[in-house]
């Protein structure tokens, strides 16, 4: 056997070499893109994403069922098709979203107030009849 058969001899010699180290500098952070609308950034609008996606998917295969099922222009039906489920996705999802809001707003309202009158996380209503009875 011949030492050309050796695959280190075979790979080239940039192969062998040792890869350098990756450095993660400060000044390349990564950027986030992101969409501007009237000042505002659209992608930290809650919702904003989710019923776009929704609406494009269902406006394009809606679209292309009509046209595949009878072979006419779909344009009309597929627009209205993705506006429908856009804004009905929209008002959904913020509604939601805007009662999640309130309950953590009273959530956190509650806990401040808790821990202003320094009552214990386990406390119910059963502890406190119990220690009432064993008062007496």
């Amino acid at each position: 056997m011949s030492s050309s058969n050796n695959p280190e001899t075979l790979a080239p010699a940039s192969l062998n070499e040792p890869l350098p180290p990756v450095v993660d500098s400060e000044d390349e952070a990564p950027t986030k893109r992101s969409l501007m609308i009237f000042g505002r950034d659209c992608a930290k609008i809650p919702c904003f994403r989710d019923s776009l996606m929704c609406g494009i998917f269902t406006g394009t295969v809606t679209g292309i069922g009509y046209n595949l099922a009878t072979s006419k222009n779909p344009i009309k039906l597929a627009m209205t098709t993705y506006l429908a489920v856009t804004f009905g996705v929209w008002i959904f999802c913020r509604r939601n979203f805007l009662i999640m809001e309130q309950e953590s707003r009273l959530f956190r309202y509650v806990e401040k107030s808790r821990q202003k009158l320094d009552i214990p996380k386990d406390f119910n209503e059963e502890n406190s009849s119990t220690m009432a009875d064993s008062s007496q």
